[in-house]
């Protein structure tokens, strides 16, 4: 949560802060202050469980689509090498 541009998102939220990461941060005191949630752990275990509660009966289709959301995901992503002039690649 300290690099940008995310962490910037952060700094600007209005409203409760929830974060999930395995580490402590810098920004932990926001969860606190805002009336938010400070989970320490998976990312992806945290939000499957989120899901599964807002969903209810549903999460299991929804969970059951995620494979073929990945893969069309996949497909529409740059060859590797990233070709595209993403910010991580070194400019020539």
């Amino acid at each position: 949560m300290s690099i940008g541009p995310s962490n910037g998102v952060v700094m600007m939220q209005q409203g409760p802060l929830i974060a999930c990461v395995r580490q402590a941060t810098e920004m932990d005191h926001l969860c606190t202050r805002t009336g938010g949630v400070r989970a320490f752990g998976d990312c992806d275990d945290f939000m499957r469980h989120l899901m599964a509660h807002l969903l209810g009966d549903e999460f299991e289709a929804w969970e059951a689509s995620l494979a073929a959301k990945k893969a069309d995901y996949d497909a529409k992503r740059p060859a590797a090498g990233k070709t595209r002039g993403d910010i991580f690649v070194k400019k020539r």
